[in-house]
This record gives C-alpha cells, sequence and structure tokens, in this order.
C-alpha cells in the first residue's frame, strides 16, 4: 500500500497533483479553523487532574461566584515611608482609574484612603507599602484585558515620584506576562530552530535551494498542524497550555528535517544511478519510505500516550503532537517527494549530482559504501559494533548526567524573567507585607441547598474551622465570615458580610474572585475560610 502512494507521488502526473492537493487543503485548513494561539488557556487549575482537590475549588468558586473578576494590583512602595506627595498621586490615579477615560474592562477599584494605616488591609504593617486593588471583567488571554493591564502601567509609570518604587502585577499582569512571554519564547523559538536547521543543510548539501525545502516544508506542516490541533482542541474542549506551541516547533523541525534528510540523501544517491528523476525518486521511497514511516509512527503513538497523563496539560499536548508529528511524516512521504522530483537535481545546485554510467548500467547493484563519510562511519560500526555502542552509550550517559541535579518548581514567576513587571511587583509587595497576607489560600465550604452562611450554627462551625487552620504551624493567620479581622480580631462579622464566598483577602486582595492567583513565593501562607449558600 505505501508503495503504491510513493509510486503514484513520484510519477510523472501524479507529483502535480500531489503539490496542488497539498496547497489546496493546506489553505482551507488553515483559514476555516482556528489559530492554535486562540485556544490556549493559562489559568493553572484548568490543567490539574479533574479530581484534584484546587480544582474542585476552583470549579466550586466559578460556580457560586461567577461574577468575580481577575484582579489587577498596582503596587507602590517608598521605603522611608509613604509621603503626601505619595499619597496625592496615589489618589490622582484612582480617580483615572474611575473615571471615563479608564478602560472599559475595570468593574471595582479599591485604594486606600490618603494617610490610611494597616488596619485598611491595603497599606503594609511599616507604612511603605500599599497596594490598589483593580479587578477587570474578561479572559486574561485576551487582547481587552492586555491592552487594560498596558494602560494602567502606561498610567503607573506616569507618576514618576523621586524614591517611590511602582510595578502593576497581581494574578492579571502575572498571566499578561505569562502569554506575553511564550509569545516571544514561541517567535524565538521558531527563528532559532529555523536558523539552526539552515546552517546545518548548507553545511551538508552546500546547496542553497536543498536547504530551503525542508524549511519550506516544515513551515507549511507547522501552520497545518496548529489549525487542526487547535479544531480538535476546540471540538473536545480540550485545555490547550501556552507551552504547546513552543514544543511543537522543536518536535515538528526535529523530526522534519530528518525524514526530509532521509528522502534527499537516498534520492541524491538514486539520481547517479538514474536518469530518469521519476525513476530515481520512486526507488528513494521504496527504499527509505517504510523508514519515514516507522520513525513517524513511533513518536505519533509515544505522543499519543500522553493523552493517559493524570495533568490534563500533558492529556491536551499529546493530541497535538501526535496530529503535529503526523501531518510532517504524511509529508515527507507524499509533498517532500513530490517537490524533490519536480526540482529534480537542481536541488542540489551547485553541486548537482551526475550520472555514473557505470552504475547506472546496473542500479540494483548495492553502492560502495567508502564513497561517503556515513558509509565509512557505518563501516567502523560493523566493524567494531561492541566498541561503538559502549562509546555511544557513555556519551549519551554524560549527556543526560545533569538530570539527576533537576528540581521541579512549580513556581509561576520563577519561570519568568526577573526585570518583568509583575515579578517586581510581587517583590515589592513581600518587602512590605507579611508571607500569605495578599494572596491566601482560599477554602471553600459548600453549604446544602437553602441554607445561609450566617445561620448561628453555621457561623458557630466557620469559626471553629478558622481557629483550627490559624492553629496550624505553617499558617500565619486566618479569617473568615466569623472572623472578618482574623484571628487575632473580634469575633462576629458585619451582617453585610453573607454570601461572601471563599473569604477573601481584606481590601478584595488579589485572590480575587474565582480562588485564587499566584501568590508570592516562600514564608508561611495565611488562609481565608469562607462558606457559599446552596
Amino acid at each position: 500500500m505505501l508503495g503504491r502512494v510513493t509510486d503514484f507521488v513520484s510519477g510523472r502526473r501524479g507529483k502535480w497533483v500531489t503539490l496542488v492537493a497539498w496547497i489546496v487543503l493546506a489553505g482551507a485548513l488553515i483559514s476555516l479553523l482556528p489559530r492554535l494561539d486562540e485556544v490556549t488557556e493559562n489559568e493553572a487549575a484548568l490543567f490539574l487532574p479533574e479530581d484534584a482537590e484546587a480544582t474542585r475549588a476552583f470549579d466550586l468558586a466559578r460556580e457560586r461566584f461567577p461574577s468575580a473578576g481577575t484582579p489587577t494590583l498596582i503596587v507602590v512602595r517608598e521605603p522611608t515611608g509613604l509621603s503626601d506627595p505619595t499619597w496625592a498621586a496615589v489618589a490622582d490615579l484612582e480617580a483615572w482609574l474611575s473615571g471615563p477615560e479608564a478602560p472599559d474592562n475595570i468593574i471595582a477599584v479599591r485604594a486606600p484612603a490618603p494617610g490610611a494605616g494597616a488596619a485598611s488591609g491595603l497599606v503594609s504593617p511599616d507604612g511603605t507599602t500599599l497596594y490598589v486593588f483593580v479587578e477587570h471583567s474578561g479572559e486574561p488571554a485576551e487582547g481587552e484585558f492586555r491592552d487594560a493591564v498596558s494602560a494602567i502601567r502606561d498610567r503607573a509609570a506616569a507618576l514618576d515620584l523621586p524614591g517611590v518604587e511602582v510595578a502593576v502585577g497581581g494574578p492579571g499582569g502575572l498571566i499578561v506576562d505569562l502569554v506575553q512571554v511564550f509569545a516571544n519564547i514561541d517567535s524565538f523559538l521558531l527563528i532559532v530552530t529555523a536558523s539552526l536547521v539552515l546552517v546545518l543543510l548548507v553545511l551538508i548539501y552546500r546547496s542553497p535551494i536543498m536547504a530551503v525545502i525542508p524549511l519550506l516544508g516544515v513551515g507549511l506542516v507547522f501552520q497545518v498542524a496548529g489549525a487542526v490541533g487547535a479544531g480538535v482542541a476546540k471540538l473536545f474542549d480540550l485545555p490547550i497550555s501556552g507551552q504547546t506551541t513552543g514544543i511543537m516547533t522543536v518536535v515538528l523541525f526535529g523530526t522534519g528535517t530528518d525524514y526530509v534528510l532521509f528522502v534527499s540523501a537516498r534520492f541524491r544517491e538514486e539520481l547517479t544511478r538514474n536518469a530518469d528523476k521519476h525513476e530515481a525518486m520512486r526507488r528513494t521511497m521504496r527504499g527509505v519510505g517504510g523508514a519515514v514511516a516507522s520513525a513517524g509512527a513511533t513518536i505519533l503513538i509515544a505522543s499519543a500516550a500522553l493523552t493517559f497523563a493524570i495533568l490534563r496539560s500533558y492529556q491536551s499536548l499529546g493530541p497535538v503532537i501526535a496530529i503535529a508529528v503526523g501531518l510532517m511524516m504524511l509529508a515527507a512521504l507524499t509533498l517532500i517527494p513530490a517537490v524533490l522530483t519536480i526540482a529534480g537535481r537542481r536541488v542540489f545546485w551547485p553541486m548537482q549530482p551526475r550520472l555514473d554510467l557505470e552504475a547506472a548500467a546496473r542500479p540494483e547493484a548495492p553502492q560502495d559504501w567508502r564513497r561517503s563519510i556515513y558509509g565509512r562511519v557505518g563501516g567502523v560500526v560493523l566493524r567494531w559494533p561492541r566498541a561503538s555502542l559502549a562509546a555511544t552509550t557513555a556519551a549519551l550517559a554524560l549527556l543526560i548526567a545533569g538530570l539527576f541535579a533537576f528540581q521541579p518548581n512549580y513556581d509561576q514567576l520563577a519561570s519568568l524573567p526577573g526585570n518583568t513587571e509583575s515579578v517586581r511587583s510581587f517583590e515589592l509587595l513581600r518587602e512590605g507585607f507579611p508571607a500569605g497576607e495578599l494572596s491566601p489560600t482560599r477554602v471553600y465550604v459548600s453549604l446544602p441547598t437553602g441554607e445561609q452562611v450566617l445561620a448561628p450554627e453555621r457561623l458557630d462551625q466557620l469559626d471553629a474551622l478558622t481557629l483550627a487552620l490559624a492553629a496550624h504551624p505553617a499558617v500565619s493567620s486566618a479569617s473568615g465570615p466569623s472572623r472578618p479581622f482574623g484571628t487575632s480580631g473580634p469575633p462576629g462579622g458585619p451582617p453585610g458580610a453573607a454570601g461572601g464566598g471563599g473569604g477573601g483577602a481584606r481590601g478584595g486582595g488579589p485572590g480575587g474572585g474565582g480562588g485564587g492567583g499566584g501568590a508570592p513565593r516562600g514564608g508561611r501562607r495565611g488562609a481565608r475560610a469562607g462558606g457559599g449558600g446552596g
């Protein structure tokens, strides 16, 4: 079956039919299906297992508090203490955020009153740091959200207060920066990978045409694979992480270049033994088609196995990579042979292979392996197989030795460059506020249908839970509906606190709404306990 396909694509009419079919189908898929970056998600809770406790808490928060937005924090720090000019600038900033010139997706703004102290929850205990809480509607990955954060950052940077540092971060700013960093990484990976492959192909073939063809083929498959992967993700509601594009880029260029080298190297050899380029390609694909198919199938099956992973980010990564490798394998068996056959010997210009009349008279005879460097390397391996295996194993072991020192890090802030504004904002918060105060761990309590949080017996139970959490050695403080000011404050919340699910940080803290933005690294954590009525 495979031989019939490769014979067709290398035929006189088949090569043109194959090329036109690829162009038409690729154009249709790319134009009709969404792009991969349009379906990516950056909410960490979406990639956890469905039965993970954090996932259940996230789903509960999103169900019971659907109106909650994503917060952005404007952090202002003056090491010598917040001065009157700083307070005046913060008041002007709050007025702008609440005014008609502010971004349209701002749904709430909370800022400390001039001269407010730590009791407001928005000013650090030492009086050097404050933050303004800005809540946004919409998704952080959307353009409107990113534009809003950019506008706030421009406005905050314009304050220009001597000795005062201002940074805009929080969960919203962090996600915006993550999206931007991953986008830059994807572009950087694409440029570096393509450049490296181009240089290697020029060195191997000493032909600019042969060096460009794999890049064009892989580039086309990259666009098609992204569109098909996005379509599958949208159809089956698979969460696609922002890292998928970068991983797919490296995998595609690696496998694609490998498969093209299989075909082109054998095609060059066959051109020295066959005057007809169609016959040369037919013999080429009869010889290497099975190797390309088996190599692609191996990676495809291995990638598809990721669907059985526990993390949903890996579950969705597997099908996307499998689709990309499958399309690249199909292109290596059809599109690449068709293009090379159309170009013929000219594809290797200026080092075009010449017809060897002696070899052409016996095209079925094996080629002298000593005529190429790769043949000589193969001869060494055949002559000393054990030594070759030992040397190769030792070299590979040396290259993977660094894995023994690998320490996984799940801190989103650590994955960003140190000069990123959201990272700097959390550093400023950490310098002024206690650990866990601004991005607490949230405990959600779901009550039976019809029951209210403020029922006396429920308040007593929530109060006991709050005290138990505060007594844990890893918790610095805890607050909830029964103790809105923490366990060190008086019990009993205001009547308006009913339904205030998830506890919520004082002053609308940065964990806002759906339970959970990025947290400052290290230190003891705060905890907020709360309940949601049925």
